[in-house]
């Protein structure tokens, strides 16, 4: 089943809970990725606790999503294999906070995540439509707005959709021209993710 992501009140800082901004928690000596092309600390997008989403046969992990930020369309970031974005995904126990480096790290705003199942028979564009402010979707399938990219895990096997972000919805993400960028992770590789974005 897939559900929208709708913004609630901020959680408290260092809950291993979904939010679109604010500071990602991970296990101790957990580096904060640099950007491949420009070597620069990569902005956090958002955390998402894999549990959460009401996908069956996720583990129970944290998804940290971030992107390079730094001199906007000069690094890759919208390339899932490019270096110049990151998805992490760190076990939900043993946590700190890995304190921001200097630079565009941290998104304007912070909104805590509600999963919300889509109506019967109803699609994900009709579902963000009817909404006023939607973060996103967890689902099945992700609704592209170019071709379909799935990557493919280092291991070869394609990888599977949990995760969509609009570009208008928390923390003043930029995808780019009504963009939305999309998080995969591997069916084989328990730790192993990916991320990239399209616009129009």
């Amino acid at each position: 089943m897939s559900h929208l992501l709708l913004p609630v009140a901020a959680p408290a800082e260092g809950a291993a809970v979904s939010r679109v901004g604010g500071r990602p928690v991970a296990p101790a000596g957990t580096a904060w990725p640099n950007c491949r092309s420009c070597k620069k600390p990569m902005l956090f997008l958002a955390q998402i606790r894999l549990a959460d989403t009401g996908l069956a046969g996720l583990p129970d992990r944290l998804l940290l999503v971030f992107m390079c930020q730094n001199d906007p369309g000069m690094c890759e970031d919208w390339s899932a294999d490019s270096g110049d974005n990151c998805a992490l995904l760190v076990p939900p126990t043993g946590l700190t906070m890995p304190p921001p480096p200097a630079g565009v790290t941290l998104l304007k705003t912070v909104d805590g995540v509600r999963f919300q199942p889509f109506p019967a028979g109803q699609d994900y564009p009709v579902t963000l439509d009817s909404v006023a402010r939607g973060l996103g979707q967890a689902g099945d399938k992700p609704f592209w707005i170019q071709a379909d990219e799935t990557p493919a895990c280092a291991c070869g096997a394609r990888m599977r959709f949990v995760i969509q972000l609009e570009d208008n919805g928390g923390g003043g993400i930029n995808f780019g021209d009504a963009g939305a960028g999309y998080a995969f992770v591997c069916g084989k590789c328990p730790d192993k993710a990916k991320f990239l974005w399209q616009c129009c």
